[in-house]
């Protein structure tokens, strides 16, 4: 795993997707206050900002395969138009050859 991508949810709640993370102590962590509170919890407001953040990529995959979906479409209706197309030529051109044939008997 790369290690510029992992955020610890506890220092780094700000941190923009591609930019590095800072991992040094802060100057607040001095686990006094009568708790251990290390990086193993998070706040309530930093866990919902982390979802926040997840939720963000996951609506930006989403908007990517709907786009995704929309070409594949239209890229089947232009294939079925085209055989459609080709199929009816074909039959017309046939249409003339026979009808040529019939006249020249």
């Amino acid at each position: 795993m790369d290690e510029n991508k992992v955020i610890s949810l506890a220092k780094n709640t700000n941190v923009k997707p591609g930019e590095p993370v800072d991992t040094s102590p802060s100057k607040h962590d001095n686990n006094g206050g009568g708790g251990n509170m290390n990086d193993k919890y998070v706040t309530h407001k930093e866990f919902n900002k982390a979802m926040g953040n997840i939720d963000k990529h996951f609506n930006n995959m989403n908007l990517q395969f709907e786009k995704i979906n929309t070409k594949l479409e239209k890229q089947k209706n232009d294939i079925v138009f085209a055989i459609l197309t080709i199929t009816g030529a074909g039959v017309g051109f046939l249409s003339l050859l026979i009808a040529i044939i019939a006249l020249l008997k």
